[in-house]
């Protein structure tokens, strides 16, 4: 049988797959080897990365400790949430907690769970041609976005990060935010608080009709405060912009003042 595991070489831009992978010859395996092979790879190789799955790792040691290493390391990595499997989840949380660039692609019809819902996700049919190539030109503009001189990496971790330093602030704007974005996570852990419940059947239909009118309104909710949670964030940029360019003034301010009085006590 042919070793498909391989060595790149180390001067290229290194990309780890997160994925689940299956016993060799069932159909999880077969599914990550296509989804691999026709999707990710044809992108990310025309970009200049190599690309490697954990079981294609050839150097000798402890397969754990070699994924955390290729996770940490990697320029970039590609989870597929598909199957929601927990070493997949795992992993990615160890990518987020790096904060490192990563993306996202999971199997069409299945459901991106709650807490990385907000994040851009490559929905995929592998069975479909046409959906196949519309997912490996979304990993190449991804990668394009990623390397661009605008990119700005957000995870949970450290959005939440970035929350607790507002929560702290006495600039009443950020404090704001931070309570709003408190509002936030309290309507989206009801949400999966509901949707955990539903999925046992936990409701008669008496209690399912006003179970959809919450979801409803605490929906429309939250796409709300989302929505002015990004506003509130995108004019706390533009004040704090603001304020460097009235610093940067004031500075040019004083050099001018210093300068005309300078020349008047020379004359």
């Amino acid at each position: 049988m042919t070793d498909k595991r391989i060595k790149h070489a180390p001067s290229k831009k290194s990309c780890f797959i997160i994925s689940p992978i299956g016993a060799e010859g069932g159909d999880i395996r077969r599914r990550a080897d296509k989804v691999l092979k026709h999707v990710i790879r044809p992108p990310l190789e025309e970009r200049g990365y190599s690309v490697v799955r954990a079981d294609h790792i050839a150097d000798p040691g402890m397969i754990t400790t070699q994924v955390i290493d290729k996770i940490r390391e990697a320029d970039l990595v590609v989870a597929d949430l598909s199957g929601h499997n927990p070493n997949v989840f795992y992993e990615l949380a160890v990518r987020h907690a790096l904060n490192k660039p990563f993306i996202q692609i999971i199997e069409s019809g299945e459901q991106i769970p709650f807490d990385i819902a907000g994040f851009r996700t490559i929905h995929l049919d592998h069975t479909d041609l046409d959906s196949a190539d519309e997912a490996r030109k979304e990993i190449g503009n991804q990668v394009d976005a990623i390397e661009g001189e605008n990119f700005k990496l957000v995870t949970p971790l450290s959005f939440s990060v970035d929350m607790t330093s507002f929560a702290a602030s006495e600039d009443k704007e950020s404090v704001y935010i931070s309570r709003l974005f408190d509002a936030v996570s309290s309507l989206q852990a009801q949400l999966a608080a509901m949707d955990r419940r539903l999925a046992r059947g936990g409701f008669d239909s008496d209690q399912g009709l006003i179970l959809e009118r919450a979801l409803r309104n605490r929906s429309e909710k939250l796409q709300y405060l989302e929505h002015e949670n990004a506003r509130l964030i995108s004019e706390l940029d533009e004040l704090r912009s603001r304020r460097e360019e009235i610093a940067v003034e004031r500075h040019a301010l004083r050099a001018l003042g210093e300068k005309a009085r300078s020349g008047a006590r020379e004359k």
